[in-house]
């Protein structure tokens, strides 16, 4: 994923590179990570993905873009309850 986010900023760093402007503001990284059902070890974690984005991607920590997630199902994805009525 990181890789991915690599790329998309290298273009967005030429397309506001060749406007000579910043055209491009905001970044939307997705989310993607896995959730795991089977215990409740949470691997990779969201500071591992955020060490590796900051390895590979430093632009992203920076105030240069706007950064969006949507992390949603793997914050929410083993939250629920069951209701039977018998």
């Amino acid at each position: 994923m990181a890789t991915g986010i690599a790329v998309i900023l290298e273009f967005a760093e030429e397309v506001n590179s060749a406007r000579g402007s910043q055209q491009i503001e905001r970044i939307d990284i997705g989310g993607g990570l896995p959730v795991n059902f089977k215990s409740e070890e949470m691997k990779p974690t969201f500071k591992d993905y955020a060490d590796v984005l900051r390895a590979k991607v430093p632009v992203l920590f920076t105030d240069k873009y706007q950064v969006k997630t949507e992390f949603g199902r793997s914050i929410a994805a083993k939250n629920g309850f069951i209701i039977t009525r018998v």
